[in-house]
């Protein structure tokens, strides 16, 4: 049966909360049963049999890649090349998109947080199409409801993700200097010798046709604990470490204790905080931002698939990278930005566009007990301008760029309340 599905804007009043850094790290931890309905292995392939490898540009917002794809020829649609989910999923449509699904129907899903399970549609035997590949097997999932946000947090409409199988059958290769991503045939593709010491390869585990690594993290007390991680590549984060996967997995010191995104069945909690290092081969990054879930949202991700945590993109974005599926190996090479410390909020601000594309930002959540807060700023307060910047006139990168600016910068911010325009000073803080 086919469904031609147009999704208009939904108008909830749900809230938007800090952390964009968690949610597709929570994308990454569906149930393994999504997985395991995949009765077939559909896979992508050169339009003309005779090529070999291609190249095309990517965008790269808040450090994830995002990509355009036709599905069963339809307008491009704006996915996140995710290597932590194992099929596509569909998580938001608007009013002037129309994509006809073949097979679909509707069915419940599961996934970390604290609610019921949720609705989705769920379709097989569909045709994609990404520059010059494509496939025509693919299933996917088409979520009912907006449940992750993406457009709002990244400033653009964001229309899902997508993973597995882009990368099962090819040898990608990631410039995140020139924002191209190469797509090779393994048979064709040669790799390049270095004679400097700026890369390291390493083996990669595909479980459940999610990769991981093995490598060892250096915990703020100075233990040395070899942790297996997954790779994901469309989480927005550093590193997330579970403590119930290993005892010697400890909470530094300074830590912010809360809300750390939002999962298919609700809120997911826990801590951030910085540890001393994380070690990929020779390559040694210092004092990572690291998120520890709690117990309750990651112990049955745990027990399935015997991870310690993911490693995000915030730290694969410091390499240029090859993912190499079919021999089972990463390759990092180093770029410029390796050394660059790990930086994060420090106003206590979260905004979102409530209409992707628009440049008019609401704060969506205010930290309890930063600058912000004891500045006077609310959440659904409009943001005019910081710093005489005004928010028409940029993008939701810029304006974030502000607000994970130095301690002790002063920030000056202007909003409207009701439509009451309002001023606030207040002077960005080290937490972490």
């Amino acid at each position: 049966m086919n469904y031609n599905i147009n999704l208009r804007k939904q108008n909830g009043n749900r809230k938007t909360f800090s952390l964009f850094i968690l949610v597709l790290f929570i994308v990454s931890c569906w149930s393994v049963d999504l997985a395991a309905q995949d009765e077939y292995e559909p896979s992508f392939y050169f339009t003309d049999s005779t090529q070999t490898s291609m190249s095309m540009p990517f965008e790269l917002v808040n450090n994830l890649v995002i990509i355009p794809v036709n599905i069963n020829f339809s307008e491009q649609l704006k996915l996140i090349l995710d290597t932590g989910v194992p099929v596509t999923i569909i998580t938001r449509l608007y009013a002037d998109d129309t994509v006809s699904l073949r097979f679909a129907r509707k069915q419940k899903i599961n996934g970390l947080g604290e609610g019921d399970p949720v609705e989705a549609y769920h379709a097989e035997r569909n045709h994609f199409r990404i520059d010059d590949i494509e496939s025509d097997n693919q299933e996917l999932y088409v979520l009912l409801k907006d449940l992750f946000e993406f457009s709002q947090k990244m400033g653009m409409k964001i229309h899902g993700l997508i993973g597995y199988h882009v990368f099962k059958n090819f040898i990608l290769e990631f410039d995140f200097e020139s924002k191209f991503l190469s797509i090779h045939q393994p048979g064709h593709y040669e790799y390049k010798k270095s004679r400097r010491n700026d890369r390291v390869t390493l083996p990669m585990q595909i479980i459940d046709k999610k990769p991981y690594i093995t490598t060892d993290v250096i915990m703020a007390d100075g233990t040395r604990v070899p942790v297996k991680l997954l790779i994901d590549s469309g989480g927005g984060f550093a590193l997330w470490l579970s403590p119930q996967s290993d005892e010697r997995i400890t909470l530094p010191e300074k830590i912010i204790d809360g809300y750390l995104g939002v999962g298919l069945n609700g809120d997911i909690f826990g801590k951030k905080g910085r540890i001393e290092a994380i070690e990929l081969g020779p390559f040694t990054l210092k004092e990572p931002i690291t998120s520890f879930p709690d117990s309750a949202s990651v112990t049955s991700t745990i027990n399935r698939d015997g991870r310690n945590g993911s490693i995000g993109a915030k730290i694969l974005n410091r390499f240029n990278m090859i993912i190499d599926y079919p021999n089972k190996k990463i390759t990092l090479i180093s770029t410029d930005r390796i050394d660059e410390p790990f930086d994060y909020n420090r106003s206590g601000i979260e905004i979102i566009a409530p209409i992707p594309g628009l440049n008019a930002y609401t704060v969506s959540h205010v930290r309890d007990g930063s600058p912000a807060d004891k500045a006077g700023i609310k959440e659904n307060d409009q943001l005019i301008s910081v710093n005489y910047r005004r928010s028409v006139e940029s993008s939701i990168g810029e304006m974030n760029e502000m607000l994970y600016g130095d301690p002790g910068k002063r920030l000056r911010v202007i909003i409207n309340r009701n439509g009451e325009r309002m001023k606030f000073k207040f002077r960005l803080k080290k937490v972490l």
